[in-house]
């Protein structure tokens, strides 16, 4: 198995987790009237399932920029830091 399918599993793996978190079964369990924090524990759920999810897909893409050596986009597409208009052609 490659670095890339690790990583394309990976990714998959944080879909469906987060999918698991955010269905109705897990959202009723934190949807009572009790509050944490000042703020009603379903909000507060949410936020923090939303942040780790966050979190796990932005380890996920670094550990594939890590394991590739890939420290810039590709050449061919992307954003590039050279200008397309020739010197001293004034943008006309």
């Amino acid at each position: 198995m490659n670095k890339q399918e690790l990583t394309g599993q990976r990714a998959i793996a944080i879909f469906l987790v987060s999918v698991v978190a955010f269905s109705p079964l897990f959202l009723s369990i934190f949807s009572r009237p009790d509050f944490l924090l000042g703020l009603p524990q379903l909000y507060v759920y949410i936020f923090a399932v939303w942040g780790l999810v966050v979190l796990a897909i932005g380890v996920n893409v670094f550990r594939a920029k890590s394991d590739t050596g890939e420290t810039r986009p590709p050449a061919s597409g992307g954003f590039t830091t050279e200008s397309s208009i020739p010197p001293g052609d004034g943008g006309r």
